[in-house]
């Protein structure tokens, strides 16, 4: 029996015109009929990023997008478990739920500005409590973990990281405002506390034109109440909140279990 056909993807070392090849050598790739196909999984992803760029913005430094905050989450939790090791970020998150859930000034502001996220993340904890007691102290003590960097050229990353900061909203704000009220301002982990926290209070859309420098990215934000400009009023949801909502509901509904395994 031999290979007639090869495909896979370009990255990672082992290119589909490298491996043809050495299959070839071995035998096992049929000379006559065999075949190199480039990738079409990607073919899949590309309408999806280009609807997301046309209609919410770009993603990359000074850019004041969903997709940014997504790869400012992601890099935010990478940096800090690399400073304290997975034990020490497990701590440090779930010393966030354990006080989301008993400060009251916490709640009420949580309840005046992602009521919704923040209700339904205590309700899932708290049934999780009564039913399943080992999922709720993994769900209270364990930080997301094994998550990729979110770029569209990467199959899936920023639907599987949507779907994590859909489910994790509260818990995300109140870990980035506890990094910035607890490291050295200035610094790089503060930096990008900030510029999360104030996405996630956005309530404008992408303003044209190329990004910002990350200096200049920072300096746009009002880090003393982490709100850019157009500053969100209690009850309203925070508008990546929607967008990134919005996008877990398509994905769930068509790409979930049809192009992603």
């Amino acid at each position: 029996m031999k290979i007639a056909v090869l495909t896979g993807d370009s990255g990672g070392g082992a290119a589909v015109h490298f491996l043809f090849k050495e299959l070839q050598k071995l035998g096992l790739m049929d000379h006559a009929l065999g075949k190199m196909l480039a990738c079409d999984l990607h073919n899949f992803m590309k309408p999806l990023e280009v609807a997301c760029v046309d209609t919410w913005g770009k993603q990359g430094i000074g850019h004041k997008t969903p997709f940014q905050m997504l790869w400012l989450f992601v890099k935010i939790m990478k940096v800090v478990r690399g400073e304290v090791k997975r034990e020490g970020l497990n701590h440090m998150w779930g010393k966030v739920i354990d006080k989301m859930r008993r400060d009251s000034k916490w709640q009420s502001h949580a309840r005046a500005n992602f009521k919704v996220s923040f209700d339904d993340f205590v309700s899932k904890l708290e049934q999780l409590e009564e039913e399943d007691i080992d999922a709720a102290v993994k769900m209270a003590t364990e930080a997301p973990a094994n998550i990729q960097d979110p770029v569209f050229s990467r199959w899936g990353t920023v639907l599987a990281a949507t779907s994590v900061f859909v489910e994790n909203w509260a818990v995300i704000y109140f870990f980035a405002m506890s990094l910035k009220e607890d490291k050295k301002s200035g610094c790089y982990v503060w930096q990008m506390a900030c510029a999360l926290l104030s996405l996630m209070n956005n309530a404008d859309e992408e303003p044209t034109g190329e990004g910002d420098s990350l200096d200049n990215f920072i300096e746009s934000f009002q880090t003393d109440d982490d709100a850019p400009a157009a500053k969100l009023k209690p009850g309203q949801t925070p508008i990546f909140l929607a967008v990134l909502q919005f996008l877990d509901g398509f994905n769930k509904a068509y790409y979930e279990g049809e192009y992603i395994t």
